[in-house]
């Protein structure tokens, strides 16, 4: 049940930019809500899955396989930023240049001042 502590600890952490974003730009559902209320599911299907876990004891399958589901879904949300975070940066990167690269063939030269090429 320790894990429960941490879970409510994370959630309260996740809880404060939905907040600022509700209340001090006064955005009812927007960006942050989204990833808060996701987080706030995931962290339930774990509590869920620990607590089934516990009750049902290590020897049980039905046990087994909650500790199993629990573990993987606390991989899976420490592990998506460390791959996500990449891959965002590479397409943003990709994105600038390619928007560089337009404007840079597109756009024609600005005559001189003395009206000579």
């Amino acid at each position: 049940m320790q894990q429960l502590g941490l879970l409510a600890l994370l959630i309260a952490g996740a809880l404060i930019p939905y907040l600022v974003e509700r209340f001090a730009y006064g955005i009812r559902f927007g960006l942050f809500a989204i990833l808060f209320w996701l987080f706030v599911a995931q962290c339930a299907l774990i509590a869920v899955l620990l607590v089934v876990a516990e009750t049902l004891g290590a020897g049980s399958l039905a046990g087994n396989l909650a500790g199993i589901g629990a573990g993987l879904l606390l991989f899976v949300i420490g592990f998506i930023p460390f791959l996500a975070l990449p891959v965002c940066l590479a397409v943003v990167l990709a994105m600038m240049g390619w928007t560089w690269l337009q404007g840079r063939t597109a756009r024609p030269k600005p005559p001189h001042r003395d009206g000579h090429p």
